[in-house]
């Protein structure tokens, strides 16, 4: 599957889809959300920064966490659709 264009899979697994929507919410706060290559990086996928300071998270399960976390809200399910 090509990580660019995943229409052949359901909506709720397209990661691609998932980390621009978490990207929209954090960038709403004032953050942004860049994603690195492992390779690079070591284990750390996600970058969540903001004023210079910069949050590694190793997942998009770490960076939904890390948004509900700045946003109070427990487990962040007001954010969701």
């Amino acid at each position: 599957m090509n990580p660019l264009n995943d229409l052949d899979t359901p909506t709720a697994q397209r990661e691609y889809k998932t980390y621009a929507t978490l990207a929209a919410q954090l960038a709403m706060l004032g953050y942004a959300l860049v994603k690195v290559d492992p390779a690079v990086c070591g284990q750390v996928l996600y970058y969540a920064m903001r004023l210079g300071l910069a949050k590694p998270l190793p997942n998009l399960d770490a960076v939904r966490d890390y948004l509900a976390a700045l946003m109070g809200a427990g487990d962040g399910k007001e954010l969701q659709g």
